[in-house]
């Protein structure tokens, strides 16, 4: 009984910190560098987002480049009443075959994780906000049985 107890603790402290962050930590203009792999191909990568509000959702524009090519992140996240965060209107990440056909996820500690499908293909993004202030922003996706995806450190441009 008294591991039940200490559980229920742990538990309720986790859903304290969650409480923490909110979609609007996120507003504000990032840039940064990053790693991406496709298949057998990685390389370095730099991003800039704009992370606007649209109360109570926000809007994610930017684009995401290596010396290769550059491609389009739009979407926008919607809180929904039972606690969860999902993207709305469609969106993309990448080129024109890169539609956002839904991603859906929950709140933690100090940030978000987002599961859903692009393209067709399973999709997870996360945004995490750093001790430093700083958003971490990584995208892994399926693509048949390839794996693909990038992972970058991002710095506020407007002190947010």
């Amino acid at each position: 009984m008294k591991i039940l107890t200490f559980l229920q603790i742990l538990a309720l402290q986790a859903g304290a910190a969650q409480a923490d962050f909110r979609l609007s930590d996120l507003h504000g203009n990032w840039n940064g560098r990053g790693n991406y792999v496709q298949g057998a191909i990685s390389g370095t990568l730099r991003c800039r987002l704009v992370i606007g509000a649209e109360d109570p959702a926000v809007h994610i524009t930017g684009r995401c480049a290596s010396a290769e090519a550059g491609e389009p992140v739009d979407f926008k996240l919607v809180p929904q009443a039972d606690g969860s965060v999902r993207s709305e209107g469609g969106g993309r990440l990448g080129d024109e075959n890169s539609a956002v056909d839904r991603v859906e996820g929950y709140l933690a500690a100090n940030g978000i994780t987002l599961h859903g499908s692009v393209g067709g293909e399973a999709v997870v993004l996360q945004f995490l906000i750093g001790e430093d202030g700083g958003l971490h922003f990584a995208i892994l996706r399926t693509i048949r049985t390839r794996k693909e995806g990038f992972s970058v450190d991002l710095t506020r441009r407007d002190g947010g």
